[in-house]
Parts: structure tokens; sequence; C-alpha cells
């Protein structure tokens, strides 16, 4: 009897255990869906199912690539015209700065060029007023000897015709 006291002991603390964990084991097979439930696969016509499943995750993929390559061209076509860009910046600037400068040269050398101009235009003016000067002074004095001798002669014709005798016109 010893026995059975003992044995019904430990059924009635097996039972005891059994009854406490049921609720827990219920609820976790309620919260779990089993995998068949949960994707949906149907029990006919699984090998279509699956092709079906295969050519969205082909077409998503698909997709995905395309939008990845369009990104891709996309990025490529700016790198291919920003990156020299980005390369010749410090060499542009330096062109820019090297044209400026050739820039001031030149005009600077035009200025030097123009002040030239200037003074030989100057020069030229200067030469041309100076040359018409001598020539106007020097057709003056040929006028002015021209003048002079003409009256020179003139007088001397008078002098002469005073000095000679009258015919015996009057």
């Amino acid at each position: 009897m010893a026995v059975a006291m003992l044995r019904a002991r430990k059924g009635a603390k097996s039972l005891a255990a059994t009854m406490l964990v049921m609720p827990f084991l219920l609820a976790a097979l309620a919260s779990v869906r089993p995998q068949l439930c949960d994707t949906g696969t149907p029990l006919i016509g699984r090998q279509a199912y699956f092709d079906m499943l295969v050519r969205k995750v082909t077409a998503d993929t698909n997709l995905a690539n395309g939008v990845a390559s369009a990104l891709a061209s996309m990025a490529e076509h700016i790198a291919r015209e920003i990156v020299p860009m980005a390369i010749l910046l410090p060499v542009g600037g330096v062109l820019v700065m090297s044209c400026r400068d050739a820039n001031r040269d030149l005009c600077s050398a035009r200025i030097g060029l123009v002040r030239t101009q200037n003074r030989l235009n100057i020069c030229e003016v200067f030469g041309w007023t100076l040359g018409l000067c001598v020539v106007i002074l020097a057709l003056t004095h040929i006028i002015f000897t021209l003048v002079k001798h003409v009256r020179r002669r003139r007088q001397l014709r008078e002098e002469a015709k005073e000095g000679e005798p009258s015919s015996g016109k009057a």
C-alpha cells in the first residue's frame, strides 16, 4: 500500500504539471500558425503556384535590376560629365588665372602701344606742323623777295625814266 500511495502521489504530480503546462502549450499553438496556412500554398496545383512565385520573384528582381541599372547608368553619365570637371577644375582655375594674367599683359601691351602710337601721332602732327610752318615761311620769304625784287625793278625803271631827257613830245 505504501507503494500504491507513492505511485498515486507521482501521478498526481504529473497530472498537476500536465494541467499547468497545457494552457501554455495551447496558447503557444494558437499563436503559432502552421507553415502551410501561413503561406497560403494550395494543396492542388502546387507546382504552378511555385512557378508563379518564382516568376514573381524573378520579375521583382528584374525590376530591381532595371532600376539599379538605370541608376547606375545615370550615375555613370553624371560621373562622365562631372569627374573630368572635378579633375580639370584646378586646371581650369589655373587656366582662368593665366588667361586673366595674359589678358592683363595684353591690355598693358596695348596701352603701351597706344601710348607709343599717341606719342608717334603727336610727333607726326608736330612734324607736319613744323614742316608746314617751314614751307609757309619759305613761301613767304620767296614772295617777300619777289615783291622786293619787283619794287626794286620798278624803282630802277622810274629812276631811269626820270634821268632821261624828254624827247619833246610835250
